[in-house]
């Protein structure tokens, strides 16, 4: 996807995947589908059924399908909702799960540097402050 179809005006560059992910809110309610669109800081996520704004979720992520392989676990909220899917921000991530989360965002990220240099800028999803 070219940059004019993704644009990079954020914190995290995001990157273009589909993965199959579910969606578990506080009152068990599952939603299944995928993402695709990936960030340090979320997702956009296409799948049924939807949810409101304002949902907080357990998310996982199955890169490898849900047979097999890596999941990546964290939790969210439903942030907005539009035609192409939710955009849920990610407030917890495990650790295990940020480290998987940064490998997979490398794979698929256009500029490797660029995304190396957003993780030193940042201690988890929190922005490192300035020593001065």
């Amino acid at each position: 996807m070219s940059k004019a179809q993704f644009p990079q005006d954020r914190e995290f560059t995001r990157v273009p995947v589909l993965m199959v992910t579910a969606l578990t809110t506080d009152t068990n309610q599952v939603a299944e589908g995928h993402i695709h669109d990936l960030s340090a800081r979320g997702v956009l996520f296409a799948g049924e059924p939807a949810l409101a704004e304002g949902t907080l979720v357990a998310i996982q992520i199955f890169p490898a399908g849900k047979t097999e392989g890596v999941v990546l676990r964290a939790r969210g909220k439903v942030e907005r909702c539009t035609a192409f899917g939710l955009g849920v921000q990610f407030l917890e991530i495990e650790a295990e799960s940020w480290d998987h989360l940064q490998n997979v965002i490398y794979l698929h990220a256009q500029d490797p540097d660029v995304v190396r240099h957003e993780f030193e800028q940042h201690h988890g999803l929190r922005r490192r402050r300035d020593a001065g």
